[in-house]
């Protein structure tokens, strides 16, 4: 049964807060006036989590709405009831219903969102806020449904490009099992039945063979292990610290994420708003906590006195390599310029990445198993032939 939120006046004209269980709104109220509460405001809670292309679905209306100068609450209603209208879709029409009731009853944008944090997606908080702030709304929103379908884009592209190297290399994680632990054994009496001599190649191959699947699994184990621990003990900001030096899709994420951070500073940066304000604004708009925090922890550096390319080089190694560029623009007036130059390199090197994962490694994969596959053949068959012939 659903569960609804409500603020309401007693008969000692006392403001009340609480939750109520009901099978809809309506029924919610009349219940709370039975109780003597007058002036019932009723929201519902929801607590299914809508998926992120339901989120981008959401703020391509609201960047929309916006746009066109429409009051917001009663354009989210009319949404929400066109979202009904699909029952797959319902979820998502009771979450915007109750942002857009959240708006009604007098709530800012941002604190309506902030308390529905648990339906929409994480950096949603701070892109409203860096939308409010700089009075352009419907260009962040619709620079926030951008990032997230060029975010979902990679991660495609990264499926695609891994995907099938690892498959090729669990086929042979099987294969060596199954051979180390079912075949050899069997292969290796036949051949002390008959007093056959093993090559040098068919000792090492027979020696390495369980190798081909404990070391897969040991590292993965391991890689799985030191990931959580570190995420355990030090947050999301370390996880993502260590993501970042992972070859490839580490350098794949930080370009992007980087990408990101930087378009919204050049973006609330043009609306003059004030550097340490839009660093912390900026902040919450990606989803990276480690340049997140990195770059919050700046604003209050520059708010005391501090460069931007130095405060930001002495919070994270990985920005460094920013503050010449950086500290060229404070010396010329053209921050904002090379800050859209920064994104729009970054995402350059985050395509080149990804090409490169996705052209190199497969190719690279399959050779490694062609040559595993041609060298275990051969080392079992070389001792058959021997004995074969011998027989003969």
């Amino acid at each position: 049964m659903p569960e609804f939120e409500y603020s309401a006046t007693d008969e000692q004209g006392q403001p009340v807060r609480g939750r109520i269980t009901a099978d809809n709104r309506q029924e919610a109220v009349e219940l709370l006036g039975q109780t003597g509460l007058r002036d019932a405001q009723v929201i519902e809670i929801v607590k299914a989590k809508i998926s992120a292309s339901e989120a981008d679905s959401v703020a391509a209306k609201i960047s929309s709405i916006a746009a066109a100068g429409m009051p917001l609450a009663p354009a989210l209603h009319a949404v929400a009831e066109q979202l009904d209208a699909n029952r797959r879709q319902r979820p998502l029409a009771r979450a915007v219903r109750v942002l857009a009731t959240r708006l009604e009853s007098g709530e800012a944008l941002d604190s309506a969102l902030a308390k529905t944090s648990s339906q929409f997606p994480t950096p949603w908080q701070g892109v409203i806020a860096a939308g409010i702030r700089s009075g352009q709304l419907h260009q962040i929103m619709a620079w926030l449904v951008e990032r997230q379908q060029a975010r979902r884009q990679i991660r495609r592209q990264l499926f695609l490009a891994i995907g099938y190297p690892l498959s090729l290399l669990a086929i042979v994680l099987c294969l060596s099992f199954f051979l180390s632990v079912f075949i050899i054994p069997s292969y290796m009496e036949l051949l002390t039945d008959f007093g056959t001599e093993m090559p040098a190649i068919t000792k090492f191959m027979i020696a390495a063979m369980p190798l081909f699947w404990q070391l897969p699994i040991a590292l993965a184990v391991g890689a799985i292990l030191v990931f959580a621990v570190t995420a355990l003990f030090g947050g999301r900001r370390a996880a993502h610290r260590l993501l970042h030096f992972i070859p490839l899709i580490g350098r794949i994420y930080f370009f992007h994420s980087l990408a990101g951070f930087s378009q919204m500073l050049a973006l609330l940066l043009r609306q003059a708003i004030p550097l340490p304000e839009a660093l912390r604004i900026s902040s919450q708009t990606i989803r990276d906590r480690a340049i997140g925090e990195a770059c919050h922890r700046a604003a209050g550096d520059v708010e005391a006195g501090k460069a931007l390319a130095i405060a930001m080089a002495e919070q994270y190694v990985l920005l460094r390599s920013l503050a010449p560029v950086i500290s060229w623009g404070e010396t010329n007036g053209t921050v904002v310029s090379v800050l859209e130059y920064i994104a729009e390199s970054c995402e350059g090197w985050s395509r080149f990445h990804t090409d490169f994962l996705r052209t190199v490694v497969p190719p690279f994969v399959f050779l490694f198993v062609l040559w595993a596959v041609g060298m275990t053949v051969s080392a079992l068959l070389w001792p058959i032939l021997v004995l074969v012939s011998a027989l003969t």
